[in-house]
């Protein structure tokens, strides 16, 4: 589980290609103690399991569904990606709820800047429109931004200054493939949305009991 707040921001330095996945190394700027072998990382807000250590250089395998859902098969040598450790029960939750489980791609279709700001604009599937609302939450790149409008399958959203030095947003680019992972309590409503029965009421009821179910809190 993540929050789509970015803790660095670090190029590629190897890939190493085989039939049916890719093994990424990144180096880190600064290794953190509490990284092991076999625990979750977000690259690009995509999950990965950390399958090496080498000093502060890490590497992960990337499966051929991933590669194929996600823009991380585009990825070189070089290319800066965003870096988030896993959220653990001290972590501050200064974004939303992320799994790094990523819904499609996204595509830049315009970017401007206003005043401070940058604003992107965003084509998506329009088979996920139920599930992004204006002032919502959406995970783009694995960052936790705010929707700005939404017109039927695009959406636009606003990067600050901070947000835009300590993301990838700074190097991205009209059409740019972006993954986009939508609030995971949009799909759970939009999942149970059209039951009627008073059974199907009472369980499609966001409690606290549910999200402890579901890993949400503790």
């Amino acid at each position: 589980m993540f929050t789509g707040i970015i803790n660095q921001v670090i190029p590629i330095v190897s890939i190493k290609e085989s039939t049916d996945k890719k093994i990424f190394s990144i180096r880190l700027k600064e290794i953190n103690e509490a990284i092991l072998l076999g625990e979750s990382i977000a690259i690009n807000g995509v999950c990965q399991t950390v399958s090496a250590i080498k000093g502060n250089e890490i590497s992960f395998y990337t499966m051929q569904q991933t590669l194929a859902d996600t823009n991380i098969n585009n990825l070189q040598q070089s290319d800066m990606v965003n870096v988030e450790f896993s959220l653990t029960p001290a972590s501050k939750i200064s974004g939303h709820f992320v799994t790094g489980h990523v819904d499609c791609l996204g595509k830049i279709i315009k970017v401007e800047k206003k005043n401070d700001a940058t604003g992107f604009h965003i084509d998506f599937p329009d088979n996920f429109s139920n599930l992004i609302v204006k002032k919502g939450s959406i995970a783009v790149n694995g960052i936790s931004l705010t929707v700005s409008n939404v017109i039927n399958s695009s959406f636009t959203f606003m990067a600050i200054p901070q947000t835009m030095m300590t993301t990838t947003l700074q190097y991205t680019k009209e059409a740019d493939m972006l993954n986009l992972e939508f609030d995971i309590l949009a799909k759970y409503l939009n999942a149970n949305k059209g039951h009627d029965t008073k059974t199907d009421k009472d369980s499609s009821k966001i409690t606290l009991d549910l999200l402890r179910q579901k890993g949400f809190i503790s």
